[in-house]
């Protein structure tokens, strides 16, 4: 598949890096918890699957990208047999429960007319006591009217979080720089939060 054909492939061979932030303050509310099974939503370059790895977690990555995917397999090396790939959309999590389940920058990038399908699928699997930890696009933010993307207030979150116990709901503007280059005017919602009920 040529870049041209599955341009988020390229994408991810720009983003090669560290875990993001997000990760490293997730795990830090998360503990040593007994079960450490991960689901990593929209893995890219597997950078944060491989934080998740690299610390005994076994983790499934799900991406809509083949070449990504193949990516985070190479990079995986040791840790394979900890990792299980999956091609798919966001709307079509497997049906378990995961002890984190973890979308940094991933869902604002599901259509509206799936966006309901798949926040119920993202919380069907954070198990009870298991934990949510996203980063989501506000209103305001550069791409918001885009229509193949989801936005949502900081309301509408707090909202479609019952059952859940925030721990961090963090709402961010300003600039950022994309790693295809140039500044974009973003506005981010920040969430961690535990499953209190099913």
């Amino acid at each position: 598949m040529t870049a041209e054909s599955d341009p988020w492939a390229a994408h991810a061979r720009r983003t090669v890096g560290g875990p993001r932030p997000l990760l490293t303050e997730a795990l830090e509310l998360l503990g040593r918890p007994r079960r450490r099974v991960a689901l990593d939503l929209g893995c890219g370059a597997g950078n944060d699957t491989l934080a998740l790895l690299e610390r005994g977690w076994t983790v499934t990555a799900l991406d809509g990208s083949a070449g990504a995917l193949a990516l985070v397999q190479e990079r995986a090396g040791v840790h394979r047999t900890r990792l299980t790939p999956l091609e798919a959309g966001f709307h079509q999590v497997p049906r378990r429960r995961y002890t984190l389940v973890y979308a940094s920058l991933s869902l604002p990038f599901t259509p509206p007319a799936r966006w309901d399908r798949t926040w119920r699928a993202v919380r069907r699997a954070v198990g009870v006591r298991g934990w949510f930890a996203a980063t989501l696009f506000g209103p305001r933010d550069g791409w918001a009217g885009e229509p193949d993307m989801s936005f949502i207030t900081a309301q509408a979150l707090r909202e479609r979080l019952d059952g859940f116990e925030p721990v961090v709901l963090r709402e961010w503007e300003g600039e950022i720089r994309l790693a295809a280059g140039g500044l974009h005017p973003s506005h981010t919602l920040t969430v961690i939060a535990r499953r209190l009920s099913r």
